[in-house]
């Protein structure tokens, strides 16, 4: 029995914040171009993209987002994809300093076998 709670216990620290929230929308795979349009429509109907997954399909690097509602006392978010290690830390680096905190963070290897990060920010409120 000890092995067991001990099991449920790391599982609960492993996995994503983002799928405890209430995902309401889940786009298929597409283009960058094609989630930021789909961003726009969902902000415009006070959701987030509250998990961005990023891969490469042969020579396609698509996206996945998945949409919750915004948390009461939601300020303000930011969301970014396709960001290099470089470009990451500074914008983690820039977002933070405002306040805002990291809410998920995912990766994916590019056909150079480098790192692309997909993170959401948010700043709440009191």
């Amino acid at each position: 029995m000890k092995k067991l709670s001990l099991a449920i216990v790391i599982f609960l620290f492993l996995v994503p914040y983002a799928y405890s929230d209430n995902v309401v929308y889940e786009t298929d795979w597409m283009a960058s171009s094609e989630l930021e349009v789909v961003l726009k429509e969902m902000n415009g109907n006070r959701l987030f993209p509250c998990y961005v997954e990023g891969r490469l399909n042969g020579i396609v690097i698509q996206y996945k987002g998945s949409f919750c509602p915004f948390p009461q006392k939601l300020n303000y978010f930011q969301s970014r994809w396709g960001m290099s290690d470089d470009w990451y830390k500074e914008t983690k680096k820039e977002f933070e300093s405002a306040g805002m905190v990291e809410y998920f963070h995912s990766t994916y290897l590019d056909l150079s076998n480098s790192i692309v990060h997909q993170a959401t920010w948010v700043l709440s409120g009191k």
